[in-house]
């Protein structure tokens, strides 16, 4: 888009004509040019062959003044064929991520550290990954300078079935057919696919995934390692290692788990892979973990917080599956004690106390929320939170409605949560963190203090 500040030269009263360009210019690229008064005209077309180094065009329109005559105007702009060029470019590749974005695609900001003479696709392979990099920089990723196949290369060791990755930059993706190409990789759903788009060639640009369709239980996006392998958001994963470990986290997802799948392959050993289709998973019903942030959102009272919520449950159905998806807050979000006391002193207990409230986030969202919802599309695919008999005076059809309800039902003296997992939970929490007063640990539990 062009923008310029121009003065109105008016030339003549009447009747409001539709607003038309005066320019001899052949039919070319579309941008927009915003008038002075921050209207934007519907188009200018430039041509980008056979080009003289700048065009001259005339813009007419028609405005009221403040006695409501109609007054035509019209505004002299010069077009230079290099800008013309760059805003063709730059619009090119916002439509790009644009359509990616549709596509299910997430983007990550990374910093373009520095170009590297790229002759030919680089391949890194090795025994669980292949990737074939079509870039030509390296990024900053968490401190580290890395080209982007390390970060796929990283994620593919943590992904269920998936063996190949594919990178893109932007530049190499010009034309239709090469994004019928990307399109093309995306579908299939053995491949994950990143896509680097520095567009323009700015410091910043973006690595933009998407995952393969959710089979059985998937917890990649919160496993996610360096290249180095440390975790990039370590009490969260750690939080989520705990759950699943645990003999009542690990029967959840068993629900939910396609038979020898594995969760973590650098904890198999703790998180055996599954034994059997669970009886979710034989049903249809897949699970899903990710990092989001959460954070700048409203609460279950519609006040907006700088400080989210910690945790979400969402679910979607597609292509005759039912996925649940829980996002994980992946900032350090201080809304309660544990959190805030972990921010300003990040001492072994802290951390510790930390992880555990996380942890029990989890717990949360899958027996209050995921447990709910499955058996409310289950029995009718109408999601009316029939599993609960009491309303609350809430609205049943809105997904605002259904989440206070279990709220509120969660929070009844004799509710599951309760009596079986409050008491749990502060089991392997005071086995965890030994020290921490199990008065102080439920009244965290029971007031959703998570």
């Amino acid at each position: 888009m062009m923008i310029a500040k121009h003065s109105w030269r008016y030339f003549g009263e009447g009747k409001a004509p539709s607003a038309t360009l005066k320019s001899k210019l052949s039919a070319l690229p579309h941008y927009t040019y915003r008038w002075s008064t921050g209207d934007t005209t519907s188009g200018i077309q430039v041509p980008l062959s056979g080009m003289a180094p700048a065009y001259r065009v005339t813009v007419t329109d028609a405005r009221q003044d403040g006695a409501g005559v109609w007054k035509t105007c019209e505004q002299a702009l010069e077009i230079r064929t290099a800008e013309a060029l760059a805003a063709v470019d730059a619009q090119k590749c916002e439509l790009l991520y644009s359509r990616l974005e549709a596509l299910g695609f997430e983007a990550r900001e990374v910093k373009i550290v520095e170009p590297v003479q790229a002759i030919a696709p680089r391949s890194r392979a090795s025994a669980t990954c292949n990737v074939v990099d079509h870039t030509d920089f390296r990024v900053e990723w968490y401190e580290e300078t890395l080209d982007p196949a390390s970060i796929l290369c990283s994620e593919l060791a943590e992904m269920e079935g998936v063996t190949q990755g594919f990178i893109y930059a932007s530049d190499d993706i010009c034309t239709e057919a090469d994004l019928a190409e990307v399109e093309a990789l995306i579908n299939d759903e053995t491949l994950l696919h990143v896509y680097l788009k520095p567009c323009g060639g700015e410091e910043y640009g973006v690595l933009m995934e998407k995952s393969p369709e959710v089979r059985g239980v998937s917890a990649s996006r919160i496993l996610l390692r360096t290249y180095k392998g440390i975790y990039i958001y370590p009490e969260l994963a750690e939080a989520f290692i705990e759950f699943a470990k645990s003999p009542a986290g690990y029967a959840l997802l068993a629900k939910f788990g396609k038979k020898d799948q594995v969760i973590s392959k650098a904890h198999e050993k703790e998180i055996p892979k599954f034994k059997e289709d669970g009886e979710y998973q034989v049903r249809k019903m897949d699970l899903e973990f990710i990092s989001h942030t959460l954070n700048f959102a409203t609460d279950e009272d519609g006040v907006f917080s700088a400080n989210g919520r910690n945790a979400d449950a969402d679910f979607k159905s597609t292509n005759g599956r039912f996925i649940n998806t829980i996002r994980l807050n992946k900032l350090l979000n201080v809304n309660n004690e544990y959190a805030e006391a972990f921010e300003s002193n990040p001492s072994s207990f802290n951390r510790r106390n930390f992880i555990m409230s996380r942890m029990a986030t989890i717990f949360h969202e899958m027996v209050i929320h995921v447990m709910i919802n499955v058996k409310d599309y289950g029995d009718d695919k109408i999601m009316n939170a029939s599993p609960i008999l009491n309303d609350y005076g809430e609205d049943r059809r809105s997904r605002e409605g259904r989440r206070i309800i279990h709220h509120k039902n969660a929070k009844e003296i004799k509710s599951l949560w309760n009596t079986e997992y409050v008491p749990y939970i502060t089991g392997i929490w005071q086995s965890f963190n030994p020290g921490n007063s199990s008065f102080k640990i439920k009244a965290h539990l029971v007031n959703f203090e998570l």
